[in-house]
């Protein structure tokens, strides 16, 4: 998600990286013989494995994934539109809407971190309240017992906070000794410690908490939401909560009152019908992962939640293989190896299909064209530099640390110009005042 993270709020970098086609594992993994991984690998695999299914099973998450298109809609435009490009190309300011979007975004996703300890924290009605009419995350005061200090205007519980709750307590039902930050990766257990203790441990309904909130327009304040609602049917567990909240739960969208399970499915084609204008071809892969996921959607049901609270977490594979036969799986960066997606868990010859790679390829082009925080190097360089000692195929040139659409090799950022035709193009980094011509 780190690309998505540096356009949608306007900040440089983040450390948020995976989203709907593209996923990062800080660890080795081994797929599809997961059964064979340390319950820390495993963790670290599900951690991320958890924002991806965020990402396409959510409202939040899907109207996200379709803004990012939209985006990438009009960089592919305006690109195909000129001969002579001055980079870094920033145009998403010039559109009305999509600026809209991304301040809204902004103030909706709130604290990405806190440097201090937190061992509590406090929550003002009022607060809520005015979150839910602004339109932002939600103020939380935060106490730090150990150093006597408090802190009342730091941190703001919102998407941020919600996603990597959700994921980390996922997470730690296969691996205990977990050593994130308190903000954001704890957050939701401190909010319920305090609003309604008794649930405050139980992992797998704080999970369900998470993943409904994000079926809000403001993630931050429908936690609260969500949380009432289970205050009110105490005997639930995450997947009747979950079942509630899409089928019985009505939203409204565009003046028309529907259950949300209805919206999540109108976005979800949306999703595809933005994907494919970006493409320019027929869907396969992710045809069948939105086809899925819209199914799902329409039953009001979880798979991810039906595995958490019924499949044996000690069976590796098969919690694994039900949730990737069912969401599929991006291609996958980790330590070890480059993972390709599959049409089913079981595929033994791994295919890349003709959209994954385009998306693995556009993410590069866009990333350098917007040169965020002054970055010329594409962003696979680290990956191909370790990747040249090992793979003869991978060649990494001068090129690709200033100006990748100057290489002549094969390798995904140079596939894709050639794909989108932008091999005649000029560019002019402003950054360096090179003029950089693709001959």
């Amino acid at each position: 998600m780190e690309l998505f993270e540096n356009i949608l709020t306007g900040e440089k970098s983040s450390k948020y990286k995976t989203n709907h086609f593209h996923m990062f594992v800080d660890d080795d993994v081994l797929i599809p013989d997961v059964e064979n991984m340390s319950d820390d690998a495993f963790g670290t695999l599900i951690h991320e494995y958890v924002h991806y299914i965020q990402h396409i099973t959510t409202l939040f998450g899907i109207r996200t994934c379709s803004m990012f298109h939209k985006i990438s809609i009009l960089y592919r435009a305006y690109i195909s539109d000129h001969d002579k490009i001055e980079l870094p190309l920033e145009l998403c300011s010039k559109d009305e809407n999509i600026k809209q979007y991304l301040q809204y975004f902004k103030n909706v996703s709130g604290s990405k971190t806190f440097g201090y300890n937190v061992d509590a924290v406090d929550i003002s009605s009022n607060d809520v309240d005015d979150a839910r009419k602004n339109r932002t995350a939600v103020k939380i005061a935060c106490y730090d017992f150990a150093n006597n200090a408090i802190y009342e205007d730091k941190v703001y519980f919102g998407y941020i906070c919600i996603m990597e709750s959700m994921a980390h307590c996922i997470q730690h039902l296969f691996c205990e000794e977990l050593h994130h930050t308190s903000i954001p990766y704890c957050s939701a257990e401190l909010v319920l410690k305090e609003l309604y203790p008794q649930i405050s441990t139980d992992y797998k309904l704080i999970a369900s908490i998470c993943y409904c909130a994000l079926n809000w327009d403001n993630p931050g304040v429908g936690f609260f939401e969500v949380v009432e609602i289970l205050k009110h049917n105490p005997g639930w567990n995450g997947i009747q909560l979950y079942q509630h909240i899409a089928q019985d739960y009505s939203v409204k969208y565009e003046g028309e009152s529907m259950p949300r399970f209805r919206l999540l499915q109108k976005f979800m084609n949306d999703f595809i019908f933005y994907l494919k204008q970006l493409l320019g071809v027929k869907l396969d892969y992710y045809k069948k992962v939105m086809d899925s996921c819209v199914l799902e959607a329409g039953t009001s049901m979880s798979v991810l939640l039906d595995a958490i609270y019924n499949v044996a977490l000690d069976d590796k594979r098969k919690f694994f293989e039900t949730l990737a036969n069912q969401y599929g799986y991006p291609l996958i960066d980790a330590n070890n190896a480059t993972v390709l997606p599959n049409k089913s868990f079981d595929d033994k010859y791994p295919k890349l299909y003709i959209e994954t790679a385009v998306l693995f390829g556009w993410e590069l082009l866009l990333s350098r064209f917007m040169e965020i925080d002054g970055k010329q190097e594409c962003d696979r360089l680290p990956i191909c530099m370790k990747g040249m000692y090992s793979n003869s195929k991978c060649v990494v040139s001068q090129q690709c640390s200033t100006a990748p659409w100057l290489k002549k090799e094969a390798c995904p950022f140079t596939e894709c110009m050639r794909y989108y035709q932008m091999s005649n193009k000029t560019f002019v980094s402003n950054h360096s005042r090179q003029v950089l011509h693709i001959s």
